[in-house]
């Protein structure tokens, strides 16, 4: 054999090991490209959860603080109506003095939590709202229990359950099936006939 002869084979088979080099290199990037898509997705997920998980937890704290703040407003509200017309001293009526310390407790819970909550209307409105209890005498004010229950409602409207939590995907569509139709209201006929 020649030397050109074998320099030809030689350079056959680097060739072909060139090639077969190639072939490994793009099934190489072929397989990188499927870990980063699947790196991606399961990054895309993990966020979603995290999202989900966070918003659970911040729904609770809600929820947490509108248990408390109902507690409180129906103490208020038994105070009122055991305690209507009586201007009693609690100080001077036991009885009275224990339920109202009961309802200060309560109060007391419930501010404890407002308190650490970030500054918002809801809370300032709780918060000024129960602030006027240092003086006994407040509790037995109508308007200030009407000013407690609009806070616990705003709280409320906070807390309430996503439809997801408390229901499957599968049921929720189920349900959006079932309520097909027209939801639109017709408008009444105005009283002079227009």
């Amino acid at each position: 054999m020649t030397e050109a002869q074998i320099t030809t084979i030689i350079g056959v088979a680097s060739l072909a090991v060139a090639i077969t080099s190639l072939w490994v290199a793009a099934a190489s990037l072929k397989a990188a490209e499927t870990a980063s898509r699947s790196a991606d997705d399961t990054l895309r997920q993990a966020r979603e959860v995290a999202d989900r998980d966070l918003a659970d937890w911040r729904q609770s704290k809600w929820h947490d603080l509108y248990v408390r703040a109902r507690d409180m407003g129906t103490a208020l509200e038994y105070f009122q109506t055991k305690y209507k017309g009586k201007l009693l001293d609690p100080r001077k009526d036991h009885e009275m003095n224990k339920d109202y310390n009961d309802f200060m407790v309560l109060n007391r819970q419930c501010m404890t939590l407002a308190v650490v909550f970030p500054k918002n209307d809801v809370i300032e409105n709780l918060a000024g709202a129960a602030a006027a209890f240092r003086d006994w005498k407040e509790a037995l004010s109508p308007d200030r229990l009407k000013l407690i229950e609009v806070s616990i409602e705003e709280i409320r409207t906070l807390a309430l359950l996503r439809p997801e939590v408390l229901l499957p995907p599968e049921m929720q569509e189920q349900i959006k099936k079932m309520m097909t139709g027209k939801f639109d209201r017709v408008a009444a006929p105005k009283p002079d006939g227009q």
